[in-house]
């Protein structure tokens, strides 16, 4: 059980000069520093639907099946859909945040492919709720 807890806390950092961006292991944004002004933002929930018309899909309880980490970019590759024994019925989607040069913001992508034919209704990135709000003077 240790081992699960230390797995789960674990996190992803990007950062520069101006900005530090955390992520979980899941995918999930949880903070995001403004150095220049000693301020970090804690987020509560961040998460993406994906309604097609093979049924709707989201990462809110489901895990990335393989991370890519570097200092610039990292991506959660998530698997959804029922799929069969040749994972034909898969839909791929890779969640990517991407942090270049010295810029005070970074950038989120969804990328999908399909191995089956795929009518995409509606993507909906979640609302990004903070955990306390913040201060404003």
């Amino acid at each position: 059980m240790f081992a699960t807890q230390l797995q789960a806390a674990r996190s992803h950092v990007l950062a520069n000069d101006q900005i530090r961006v955390t992520i979980t292991d899941a995918g999930k944004l949880e903070s995001v520093g403004n150095l220049l002004a000693a301020e970090t933002y804690s987020f509560s929930s961040d998460s993406f639907t994906l309604d097609t018309d093979l049924g709707l899909f989201s990462n809110r309880n489901l895990r990335p099946t393989r991370i890519t980490a570097g200092t610039r970019r990292i991506e959660f590759h998530y698997e959804l859909g029922p799929g069969d024994a040749h994972n034909a019925g898969r839909i791929s989607a890779d969640l990517v945040y991407t942090l270049t040069g010295n810029n005070g913001f970074f950038r989120r992508a969804l990328s999908i492919s399909n191995t089956v034919p795929l009518r995409l209704k509606s993507l909906v990135f979640g609302t990004t709720t903070f955990t306390t709000p913040a201060r404003e003077t």
